[in-house]
């Protein structure tokens, strides 16, 4: 009897240690490094959090701050890239990244602050940002000096994306509606070519059934035609001009998607984090 009770409590305290091995710092930061890495970021974040108050380093921050920028978790990713001490190795790196949260968040005002007050780190990822989002937002051109803190293939980018800016392919609202006396031919002007010729044909149609009804001596038709060709022919004229303030619209929009779109195929020219080779 006290030989089975010895073997049930040494049992127990095996089970125990090995459970509680389980739940080690070391453990728990090794299944937190493997969801990091399998980018199940969310869980990650859970597991590090967990060794917050013990074990924390600036390499551990820096990780669940990068894990909630994946996430779109963009305050607490500012919250834990702010928490990298000055004098760590990843402080720069951090800082780089700030600035690419603030970017995909469009608070280009925090952007500049975070480039200012971090002026002593190295931050040639958050010039660059800060060079496309100046071109982007507010139309300011940099130096070609400036230009030359990119790659060649870059450059070419930032170049293409200056000319577009500079010189942008608008369409006068003005030019539009003084086109329009001829019926369509403003919104032809403004690339719209179905609408100008329908709007062509309609008061086209609609003038010829006015006239071909007065010349009939049908004049309650006549003028009823005739409201319909001038009310065609004045929509005409407004459409166009709606025309060319929407053709500006699209055209800013592309710009700046396609520059999201080539940023992101360039991780916003941010280096890379590199934890899990």
């Amino acid at each position: 009897m006290f030989k089975i009770i010895y073997c049930v409590i040494c049992s127990f305290i095996i089970l125990y240690a090995q459970n509680n091995s389980y739940h080690s710092p070391e453990n728990i930061r090794l299944f937190a490094d493997y969801l990091f890495c399998q980018n199940d970021y969310l869980r990650a974040i859970e597991e590090y959090k967990r060794l917050e108050n013990s074990t924390a380093s600036d390499t551990l921050i820096f990780k669940i701050g990068y894990s909630y920028l994946q996430i779109k978790q963009h305050n607490y990713a500012n919250k834990y890239f702010d928490m990298i001490e000055r004098s760590s190795s990843l402080k720069s790196l951090a800082v780089n990244y700030n600035s690419l949260n603030f970017f995909l968040i469009k608070d280009f005002s925090s952007l500049k602050n975070n480039y200012r007050l971090n002026s002593d780190s190295d931050l040639n990822d958050s010039k660059k940002l800060l060079l496309v989002s100046s071109i982007l937002n507010e139309n300011i051109f940099p130096s070609d000096e400036q230009i030359f803190l990119f790659d060649d293939s870059d450059r070419l980018f930032v170049n293409d994306l200056i000319i577009k800016k500079k010189y942008p392919d608008y369409k006068s609202p003005t030019v539009a509606g003084i086109l329009s006396v001829i019926p369509g031919a403003g919104k032809v002007y403004t690339k719209n070519y179905t609408d100008g010729l329908t709007s062509f044909l309609l008061t086209g149609l609609f003038t010829f059934l006015a006239y071909d009804n007065f010349r009939n001596s049908h004049h309650f038709r006549g003028y009823i035609f005739s409201f319909a060709a001038t009310g065609f022919y004045l929509g005409n004229i407004y459409g166009s001009i709606i025309s060319a303030y929407r053709y500006n619209r699209n055209y800013d929009e592309k710009i700046i998607t396609e520059t999201y779109d080539y940023l992101k195929q360039k991780n916003y020219f941010i280096k890379k984090v590199n934890f899990c080779e």
